[in-house]
C-alpha cells in the first residue's frame, strides 16, 4: 500500500474518480448553456477528454477490485424500465402535440379575429 499525505492509493484513486465525475457534470452544464458555438465546441471537447480520463481511472479501480461491479439487472426489470421510458416518451409527445395544437388554434383565432376586425373597419362609411 503506497501512502502519500496519509491517504492510501485506493483513497486517492477513489477521490480522483469522484472529481472526474464532478468535472464531467460541470462540462455538461457548460456545454448545454453555451450561447456561442465556439464555446460550446470547446466545452464539448473538454467533456470528451474528461470522460476518457474518468473511464481510465475506472478501469484502474476495476483492475484492483476497488470498484465492485453491480449485479446484473434481471431482464424483466430491464424490460419494465424500457416500457416506462417508452410510455413517458409517448406521454411527452402527446403533451407537446396538445400544446402545439392549442398554440395553433389560438393563432388561428387571433388571425380570424383580426380579419373580421379588418373587414368591419373596411365597411365603415367615411
Amino acid at each position: 500500500m503506497n501512502m502519500q499525505m496519509g491517504m492510501s492509493e485506493h483513497d486517492m484513486v477513489t477521490m480522483l474518480l469522484a472529481e472526474e465525475k464532478r468535472v464531467a457534470g460541470e462540462y455538461v452544464l457548460a456545454t448545454v448553456e453555451a450561447n456561442c458555438q465556439t464555446v460550446h465546441d470547446v466545452f464539448a471537447r473538454l467533456l470528451q477528454n474528461t470522460l476518457q480520463t474518468q473511464r481510465q481511472v475506472f478501469k484502474v479501480m476495476e483492475q484492483n477490485n476497488w470498484y465492485p461491479a453491480p449485479s446484473p439487472a434481471p431482464s424483466q426489470e430491464v424490460q419494465k424500465q424500457i416500457q416506462r421510458g417508452q410510455q413517458t416518451k409517448q406521454e411527452t409527445d402527446q403533451f407537446l402535440g396538445a400544446i402545439g395544437a392549442s398554440r395553433d388554434a389560438a393563432a388561428n383565432q387571433m388571425l380570424n379575429g383580426a380579419a373580421q376586425q379588418a373587414g368591419m373597419n373596411h365597411q365603415r362609411p367615411m
